[in-house]
């Protein structure tokens, strides 16, 4: 079962001649409470029969795995935005976001699975973790012409921690929670309009540190979250978009290069130790996504929208110790949308085909070894 609340109010406080002062709220709650469990058709209790075990306690006791969680997080958020123009070309802003982040519940598990991994007795964790920080940034923007400009910004970022579903075994050592990780997120970037406005090029390049990025790793076929050291992403993104002088054509092509890895040795939760330099898992080194779209229209108001595109996705790794090499693929998509406005009201029909050559590759995976 599974809860989430969600409320976010923001609010321009002022807007007076070159000032801009934007400021809000934010607050975010989830819980979640359940059980998992997974049983041996040989070791479950029957329900009937002389010497039979008929409590919840033992069918815990002979599953193979057994938890139980009732866990609950929130996120309190304050922020707010400055921005001061310049002669009307150049746009200077700072702001900042403050956050507070709790997170508590109890774990509960057993089973065969966990019973012979933590020395015949079940796991019951009760974590409890809260976080507070802030996160400011500024950027600047200089608008060289009405169709050429380009802006640099620093940004820090995190994404909230959280709890472990699995409960804690004492000889894999998986964490009950995990912490929240950091960012600095540097960025320069170019924004071009050409043409009376049919072609745009934009060029970024970013550098990313982070501070105990969070990651997933497997031990003993279950999986689990932890925190890296440190890491680092840099790269390029460049997006094209074109509008050719033939009514409904357009054709955009987006990219990029990355390089994301390690930065401090890491050791595992099997205990392999991963240098650092090693790529993080997850990521592509490179990807791009070309597209043509055509909008025609049609007799009796109806207009047809017809798409191609093909996207490609580079070679990257399922996890820390790069066991199973995934993605490295490219996929050609295709697809109609009929489109009519009825009133206030624009009904469509759209039939989609996707991975027209059945390009198939794994895009996930684990290896793990468990306890029999």
């Amino acid at each position: 079962i599974r809860y989430r609340d969600v409320m976010e109010f923001r609010r321009v406080l002022f807007r007076s001649g070159p000032f801009k002062w934007l400021a809000g709220l934010y607050v975010w709650g989830y819980r979640m409470s359940g059980q998992d469990v997974v049983t041996d058709v040989l070791l479950a209790p029957q329900p009937t029969g002389p010497g039979q075990i008929n409590s919840n306690e033992g069918a815990e006791a002979l599953s193979l795995y057994y938890g139980a969680y009732n866990v609950k997080s929130k996120e309190d958020a304050f922020f707010t935005d400055l921005t001061y123009t310049l002669w009307d070309k150049i746009d200077v802003s700072a702001g900042a976001r403050v956050y507070r982040t709790s997170l508590g519940g109890t774990l509960y598990g057993t089973g065969l699975l966990v019973l012979l991994a933590n020395g015949g007795s079940p796991t019951n964790v009760t974590p409890d973790q809260s976080e507070r920080g802030i996160n400011p940034k500024v950027a600047v923007t200089y608008h060289i012409t009405d169709d050429i400009s380009t802006y640099a910004s620093a940004v820090k970022g995190f994404r909230f921690g959280g709890i472990n579903p699995v409960p804690k075994n004492v000889t894999a050592n998986v964490p009950p929670t995990y912490q929240s990780d950091s960012l600095w997120n540097y960025e320069v970037g170019v924004r071009t309009s050409w043409f009376d406005n049919s072609l745009h090029e934009d060029l970024t390049g970013f550098y990313i540190t982070y501070k105990n990025p969070i990651i997933t790793q497997t031990l003993q076929l279950s999986d689990y979250s932890s925190n890296v050291g440190a890491a680092i992403s840099r790269g390029l993104e460049n997006s094209l978009v074109w509008m050719p002088p033939i009514d409904g054509l357009r054709l955009s092509l987006n990219g990029g290069i990355t390089d994301a890895h390690t930065t401090k040795p890491f050791t595992t939760g099997s205990g392999v130790v991963v240098p650092a330099g090693a790529q993080m898992p997850g990521g592509a080194r490179t990807q791009y996504a070309a597209q043509i779209s055509y909008l025609r229209p049609l007799p009796f108001g109806v207009v047809a929208t017809t798409t191609v595109d093909n996207v490609y996705v580079g070679k990257g790794f399922n996890n820390m110790t790069h066991d199973i090499p995934i993605n490295n693929y490219g996929i050609l998509n295709a697809g109609l949308t009929l489109s009519k406005g009825v009133g206030d009201l624009v009904p469509r029909i759209s039939v989609n085909v996707s991975n027209i050559f059945n390009r198939t590759v794994p895009v996930g995976g684990n290896t793990a070894q468990g306890v029999l």
